[in-house]
């Protein structure tokens, strides 16, 4: 049962674990060239398959020409291309390439290693409890 004088509490924790989990990431990514903007970002595209510009920039709640520049550095370094869109020739298109997918995939790993040992104090019950709870909580904003 929800209890509004627990909000307060749920609302910090929820922060600082989110806040130790990003540092983590932010660990691994370091040396890497890979800001946890742009593997967000990496990840999304791959996700949505081809999104916009438009698309991205909405993502991450950043400008157009924010995303762009993010998504330049990869089209320079041969991670993403830019490819128009079959239907209307106006739209630009973002795609992972080969080698995008290879260093994503690698990031994620290390990812999996990260939240594996932060979650590996919890047993199986809890571990589906909080499954279930985000669940339920990412279908609110849906």
């Amino acid at each position: 049962m929800f209890k509004e004088e627990n909000l307060p509490e749920l609302i910090r924790l929820f922060f600082k674990a989110s806040g130790l989990i990003r540092e983590q990431v932010r660990k691994t990514a370091s040396g890497t060239n890979l800001s946890l903007v742009k593997l967000k970002t990496l990840q999304y595209i791959a996700e949505k398959k081809e999104p916009t510009m438009k698309d991205i920039a909405d993502h991450l709640a950043i400008s157009p020409p924010s995303a762009s520049t993010i998504v330049e550095t990869y089209v320079k370094a041969g991670q993403l291309e830019r490819i128009l869109d079959k239907s209307d020739r106006r739209v630009v298109r973002i795609k992972l390439t080969p080698s995008g997918r290879e260093i994503l995939s690698s990031h994620m790993a290390n990812i999996v290693t990260i939240v594996e040992g932060i979650l590996k104090t919890l047993n199986q019950k809890e571990m589906d409890d909080l499954k279930n709870i985000l669940r339920k909580l990412i279908k609110q904003f849906k």
